[in-house]
C-alpha cells in the first residue's frame, strides 16, 4: 500500500522540499521516486542527512541542498548514485565533512560547496587518494568557507578538474605543490582571501591555466617566479592588492599568450620601461587606481594589440609625445583622474585606432595646437571637470569621425567661431555645467548632423544674435535651463528646423508673442521656474505638434482658453505650483487629447461647472494642496477616461468625500488616498 507521498511522487522528475518545517528525513524518504531528476532541499530545518538518503535515485542527475540548518551528512549520502552530475551544497552550518562523503561518484562533473564553513582539516574530502572519488568532476568551488591553508596536494587525483574556485575563504598560506595532479585546469579563482606571498613555482605544475584570479588578496611583491610555469595563461586579475613592485621579467613566463592583465586598485608608484616586454598578445592592460607619475615613453612599445588601457585615477603629470606610438589597435583609452594640466602637439600621436578617449579630472588648462592631433578614428571624446577658460582654434580640425563631445564642470566662458571646424559628423554635445557667457555667431555652423546640444547650468543671459544657431538644421534637443536668459530673438530658432525638445526653465525669461513661431515642429517646450506672470497671446499658437508643455512654477494667476492654442497631439500639461486662483470655463477646450494635467499646489478654491469642458481623454488629474472646499460633481461629469484623481491637501470634508466616492469609484487615486485616513 503507498503512502500519499508515494503516490503522488513516484513518476515525478523533479522534487522540492522547500521552508518546510521537517528537521529529520528518514534514510527511505526518498525510496518511491525512482523517476526524479532533480531534488531540492530549500530552506529547511533539518540538520542531518542520513547514510542512503538518494539510494534507490539511480536516475538522478541534480542534487541541490541550500539554506538549511544541516549541521551533518553522513559518509554514505550520495552513495549508489550511477548517473548523478552535479551537487550544489550552499549556505548550511556543517561542522564536520566525511573524507568518504564522495567515494565512488565517478560521473559527477560540478561540485558546489559554497559557505558551509569548509575549515583546513575538512579539505581532504576533495582528494582523490585511488578511491574512484571525483574521477569525472570539472568545476569545484569552495568558495565562502573558512580555509586558512592549502598543504601539498590538497586536490591529488582530480585529473579532469577544469575550473577551481576558493575565493572569499581566510587563505594565509599555500604550499609550493598544493594544485599538483591538476593536469586539466583552465581557471583558478583565488580572489578576496589574504595571501601575502605566493611561492616560487607554486603554480609550474598546472601549466594548462588560462585564467588566474589573485585580486583582493594582499600580495605586495611580483618575481620573475611567482608566474612560473603558466605558458599558457590568458587572463591574469591582480586588482586591489598591496602591489608596489613588480620585478622585471614577472610576465615573461605568459608573455605569449596573455590577453588580459588587470593591475587596478594596487600601490604601484613606477614601471619599469620595459614591464611589459613581450606581451604581443595583450588587449587589455588596466592599471588605474594606483600611484603612477610617470609613463616611460618605451613601456607600451611591445603591445601591439592592445585594445583596452586604463591609466585612470593616478598621479601622473606629464605624458610625453609618442609613449602611445605603437598602440595602432587600441580602440580605448582611459586617462581620467591625473594631474595632466596640459598636453603637448601630438600627445596621441600613434593611435590610428583610438574611438574612445577620456581626459575628465584632470585640472587641464591649456591643449596645444595639434593635441589631439593623429587620432583620426576617434568617436568619443571627453574633456569634463578641467580648468578651461578657452580652447584653441582648430583643436578638433582632425576629429572627424567624432560622433560625441563632452566638455562639462569647466570654466569655460567663450564659444569662439570655428571652435568646432572639423566635427562635422557629431551627433551629441554636452556643454552643461561650464561658465558660458558668450557664443560667437555660427560657433555651432560646422555641426550639421547635430542632434542633441546641452548648454544648461551656464551663464548665458541673452540670446539676441539670429546666426547663433546657424548650421543645426538636424538638432533635435536643445538644452538651455539654469541659465540667466531674459530675452530671446525669435529668429534664433529658424535654423531649427527639426527641433523637438526645447528646456528653457530656471531662466528669467520675458516672452513675446513670436518668441517660438520659427519652431513649429517641437515635441516638448519647458518654461517652468521662470516666474512667468502672463502668456503673451497667441504664443504657443504655432506649435501644433506639441506632446507635452511644462510651465510649472511660475506666477500665473489666470487661466483662459486663449492661452492654450487647438493643440490635437497635447497629452501632458504642467501647471503645478504656480498661484492660479481662477480658471475660466472652457480654457481646455482646445486640447481634447490630453492625458495628464497637473494643477497642484495653487489657489483655486472653487471648480466650476464647465472647467474641464473637451478633456474627454483625460487620465489622471492633480488637484491637490489647493483651497478647494467642497467638490463640485458637475465640474468632472464629461471626464470618462479619468482614473487618477489626486484631491489630498485641500479643505474638502472627509463626508462629502465618501459620498463622492461612492458615486464615483473609479477614482482610483483618490479612494486610496482617503481610504489611508480611515474612510472606507
Amino acid at each position: 500500500m503507498k503512502t500519499k507521498f508515494e503516490e503522488y511522487t513516484w513518476k515525478a522528475r523533479i522534487l522540492l522540499l522547500e521552508q518546510s518545517e521537517l528537521n529529520y528525513l528518514t534514510s527511505d524518504i526518498f525510496k518511491s521516486v525512482n523517476y526524479v531528476r532533480n531534488i531540492t532541499i530549500f530552506n529547511c530545518k533539518i540538520l542531518d542527512l542520513p547514510t542512503g538518503l538518494f539510494g534507490n535515485l539511480t536516475r538522478l542527475n541534480q542534487i541541490y541542498i541550500y539554506d538549511n540548518r544541516i549541521q551533518n551528512i553522513n559518509s554514505e549520502a550520495f552513495s549508489k548514485l550511477p548517473n548523478l552530475t552535479e551537487i550544489y551544497i550552499f549556505s548550511n552550518n556543517i561542522i564536520k565533512l566525511s573524507e568518504d562523503l564522495f567515494n565512488g561518484l565517478n560521473t559527477l562533473e560540478k561540485l558546489y560547496y559554497v559557505a558551509n564553513g569548509l575549515n583546513d582539516t575538512n579539505i581532504n574530502a576533495f582528494k582523490n587518494d585511488s578511491r574512484n572519488t571525483l574521477t569525472m568532476l570539472k568545476f569545484l568551488s569552495l568558495a565562502n568557507n573558512r580555509i586558512t591553508s592549502l598543504s601539498n596536494n590538497s586536490f591529488n587525483g582530480l585529473s579532469k578538474l577544469e575550473e577551481l574556485s576558493l575565493s572569499k575563504n581566510f587563505l594565509i598560506e599555500i604550499a609550493p605543490n598544493a594544485f599538483l595532479g591538476l593536469f586539466s585546469l583552465l581557471s583558478l579563482n583565488i580572489s578576496q582571501n589574504a595571501i601575502e606571498d605566493i611561492p616560487s613555482g607554486m603554480f609550474k605544475n598546472i601549466y594548462t591555466l588560462k585564467v588566474l584570479d589573485l585580486s583582493i588578496n594582499k600580495l605586495k611583491n611580483l618575481t620573475s617566479l611567482t608566474f612560473e610555469g603558466l605558458s599558457n595563461l590568458e587572463s591574469l586579475y591582480l586588482q586591489e592588492n598591496k602591489i608596489s613592485s613588480i620585478e622585471l621579467g614577472t610576465f615573461s613566463t605568459v608573455a605569449s599568450t596573455l590577453r588580459k592583465l588587470i593591475i587596478n586598485g594596487n600601490e604601484i608608484e613606477s614601471l619599469e620601461h620595459d614591464i611589459f616586454q613581450g606581451l604581443q598578445m595583450l588587449t587589455h592592460l588596466y592599471l588605474e587606481n594606483n600611484k603612477l607619475k610617470t609613463l616611460h615613453k618605451e613601456m607600451f612599445s611591445e603591445l601591439h594589440n592592445l585594445r583596452h588601457l586604463h591609466l585612470y585615477n593616478n598621479q601622473i603629470k606629464h605624458i610625453t609625445p609618442g609613449t602611445f606610438q605603437n598602440l595602432k589597435c587600441i580602440v580605448s583609452l582611459n586617462l581620467d583622474g591625473n594631474s595632466l594640466v596640459s598636453l603637448e602637439s601630438e600627445t596621441f600621436k600613434g593611435l590610428v585606432s583610438l574611438e574612445k578617449l577620456t581626459l575628465n579630472q584632470n585640472g587641464l588648462n591649456n591643449l596645444q595646437n595639434n593635441s589631439l592631433k593623429g587620432i583620426l578614428k576617434l568617436k568619443f571624446l571627453e574633456l569634463s571637470y578641467n580648468n578651461f577658460t578657452t580652447l584653441p582654434l582648430n583643436t578638433f580640425t582632425e576629429l572627424k569621425e567624432l560622433i560625441e563631445l563632452n566638455i562639462t564642470h569647466t570654466n569655460l566662458n567663450v564659444l569662439q567661431s570655428g571652435i568646432f571646424a572639423g566635427l562635422s559628423k557629431l551627433r551629441k554635445l554636452f556643454l552643461h555645467r561650464n561658465a558660458i557667457n558668450y557664443i560667437d555667431p555660427e560657433a555651432f555652423s560646422d555641426l550639421k548632423f547635430l542632434r542633441v546640444l546641452l548648454l544648461s547650468y551656464n551663464n548665458l543671459t541673452n540670446l539676441d544674435n539670429s546666426r547663433l544657431f546657424v548650421g543645426l538644421r538636424n538638432l533635435n534637443e536643445l538644452d538651455l535651463k539654469f541659465n540667466h536668459i531674459s530675452s530671446i530673438n525669435p529668429t534664433i530658432f529658424e535654423p531649427l528646423s527639426s527641433l523637438q525638445d526645447l528646456h528653457l526653465s530656471e531662466n528669467q525669461l520675458e516672452l513675446k508673442n513670436d518668441t517660438f513661431s520659427k519652431i513649429s515642429k517641437l515635441l516638448h517646450l519647458d518654461l517652468s521656474k521662470n516666474n512667468i506672470e502672463v502668456l503673451p497671446f497667441g504664443l504657443l499658437n504655432t506649435l501644433k505638434s506639441l506632446l507635452s508643455l511644462d510651465l510649472s512654477y511660475n506666477n500665473l494667476q489666470q487661466l483662459n482658453s486663449s492661452m492654450f492654442a487647438n493643440w490635437p497631439l497635447l497629452n501632458s500639461l504642467y501647471l503645478q505650483g504656480n498661484n492660479i486662483n481662477v480658471i475660466e470655463p472652457k480654457t481646455f477646450s482646445q486640447i481634447q487629447g490630453l492625458f495628464y494635467l497637473d494643477l497642484s499646489n495653487n489657489k483655486l478654491d472653487h471648480l466650476n461647472d464647465n472647467i474641464f469642458d473637451g478633456l474627454h481623454n483625460l487620465f489622471q488629474l492633480h488637484l491637490e494642496n489647493n483651497n478647494l472646499n467642497e467638490i463640485n460633481e458637475a465640474a468632472f461629469e464629461k471626464l470618462l477616461h479619468l482614473r487618477r484623481l489626486y484631491l489630498e491637501g485641500n479643505n474638502i470634508k472627509l463626508e462629502d468625500m465618501q459620498i463622492f466616492l461612492k458615486r464615483n469609484a473609479h477614482y482610483e487615486a483618490a479612494k486610496i488616498y482617503y481610504d489611508k485616513l480611515g474612510l472606507k
